[in-house]
């Protein structure tokens, strides 16, 4: 797993950001589980342990709100532009796991 501090803080300014939007706090045990993962795997993200692959990014940022881009590589606005709504269903998700995976298999 790589470090990366400003995916940790970028991640931490998401949930907290998102918590301000609901008006109640957004706790990282919360978020885990919507995504599918614990509060101590948030917890680790955030400081600074990148998630194993972009997929787990992309549905943080869909939980959250936020753009994916931003999320990951700290590009664009965090917030999606007025009145656009961040929607990825997760049905029409992308693994970009599954290739480092084949090869893992294969050698």
């Amino acid at each position: 797993m790589a470090r990366n501090e400003e995916f940790g803080a970028r991640l931490k300014q998401a949930r907290l950001a998102a918590g301000v939007r609901r008006k109640r706090d957004f706790p990282k045990a919360e978020l885990g589980r919507a995504v599918g993962f614990s509060g101590q795997s948030v917890g680790d993200w955030e400081s600074g342990v990148e998630p194993d692959d972009l997929q787990t990014i992309v549905e943080l940022a869909r939980t959250l709100g936020v753009q994916p881009c931003w999320l990951a590589f700290g590009l664009s606005e965090m917030e999606p532009p007025t009145g656009v709504r961040v929607n990825f269903p997760r049905s029409q998700g992308v693994d970009f796991g599954a290739k480092k995976r084949r090869r893992k298999k294969e050698g």
